[in-house]
């Protein structure tokens, strides 16, 4: 197979590191689309009510001979003081905080992930549909207000306005 849209490579990025903060931190992170992992604030509901715990950052660079590089920022140890409105770390969310173990757990989930955006598997596109917590949140755009239902083929959101009608959300 081909492999996805590149803008695909950072929704498999963000859901690796959500799937391992989840399964070796022991935290209910989750990808919202396009490029962060948030934990949500059980008290209340909706994007407003989740804090960012990592950040994803795809690039293509031919400085490096790689030709695409991946950067991670994962607050894993920073308490209450440190962390900044809007933001989280395993710490603070009684997680797993041994370095070691989440770095080899990120690094084994990436490596999933990335192999399945480079064969183009569906599998990564409908993992990311079903745990981002991007579907469903109410969006305003130009065209009216809508609830997002889906991530296209090329890493765009898909919103069902008001009116029926689509729109579409580049990353």
């Amino acid at each position: 197979g081909h492999a996805l849209h590149p803008h695909w490579l950072t929704l498999g990025a963000s859901l690796a590191v959500a799937d391992a903060l989840r399964d070796a931190g022991r935290v209910a992170a989750a990808p919202t689309w396009p490029d962060t992992v948030e934990v949500a604030d059980v008290a209340c509901g909706g994007s407003a009510g989740s804090r960012r715990i990592a950040a994803v950052r795809v690039d293509r660079s031919s400085s490096s001979g790689e030709p695409w590089t991946v950067s991670l920022v994962v607050n894993v140890g920073l308490g209450l003081r440190e962390l900044g409105d809007g933001t989280t770390s395993v710490y603070a969310e009684a997680g797993v905080t041994d370095r070691p173990t989440l770095v080899a757990a990120i690094t084994r989930e990436m490596v999933r992930r990335v192999d399945q955006w480079w064969s183009g598997s569906q599998d990564l596109v409908n993992d990311y549909i079903s745990r981002t917590r991007s579907m469903g949140s109410l969006v305003v755009l130009p065209d009216g207000t809508g609830r997002v239902v889906s991530v296209d083929s090329t890493a765009r959101l898909v919103v069902v306005l008001q009116d029926g009608g689509r729109a579409t959300i580049p990353s």
